[in-house]
C-alpha cells in the first residue's frame, strides 16, 4: 500500500512543486511523489448514479458505504470517492454527527445536478497526496461525456 507523503503541496519549495508535477522521489522521506491528472470517468459517474439511486430509496440525509452501493461486488473501495474533488459528494468522517462510518458518501446538490445531466464540470482534477490542487476546466463535460462509451446513461438512469 502506498504511503501518503507527509508534506502538503503548499509546504513544498517551488522547485519541489515543479518536480512533483512530473514525479520525483522525495529527498526527505524517499517516497515517490507525483501530482496526477485524474479524469472524471465512467467509473466515477456510475458510482454517482448508484448513489442517487440509494438516496431516492433511503433518503437524502443518509451516507452510504461502497459495500452498500455495490452489494454483489463486496467492494470496500471505489474510484467514486474521487468525486469529492469536484464537489459532487460529501465524505463522512469518523466524527460525523449522524454516526455514519468513515468511507461513507452522499451526493451534494451539485452532484445531484451532475447526475441529472444539468451540471457541467471540469473534465480533470489535478491531485497530489489526495489533495486537490486544481480543476482543469479547459473542457467542461456532463455526465454523458464522463460515461463515454463504457455505458449508456439512459439505461443506467432507468433504475433511478
Amino acid at each position: 500500500m502506498k504511503k501518503k507523503s507527509p508534506y502538503p503541496f503548499k509546504e513544498l519549495s517551488p522547485e519541489m512543486q515543479d518536480a512533483v508535477r512530473k514525479g520525483v522521489y522525495c529527498p526527505h522521506c524517499g517516497q515517490f511523489a507525483k501530482a496526477y491528472c485524474r479524469p472524471m470517468g465512467s467509473q466515477i459517474a456510475k458510482f454517482l448514479i448508484r448513489l442517487l439511486r440509494a438516496h431516492k430509496l433511503y433518503g437524502d440525509d443518509r451516507f452510504f458505504t461502497s459495500r452498500e452501493l455495490y452489494p454483489k461486488d463486496n467492494k470496500s473501495a471505489t474510484d467514486g470517492v474521487l468525486a469529492r474533488h469536484w464537489g459532487l459528494i460529501e465524505v463522512a468522517d469518523a466524527t460525523n454527527t449522524m454516526g455514519a462510518p468513515a468511507g461513507a458518501y452522499k451526493l451534494t446538490d451539485k452532484g445531484r445536478r451532475f447526475v441529472q445531466g444539468v451540471e457541467y464540470i471540469a473534465s480533470h482534477a489535478i491531485i497530489y497526496n489526495n489533495e486537490l490542487l486544481k480543476l482543469d476546466g479547459r473542457k467542461l463535460i456532463d455526465i454523458r461525456d464522463a460515461i463515454g462509451k463504457k455505458g449508456n446513461y439512459d439505461e443506467l438512469m432507468r433504475e433511478v
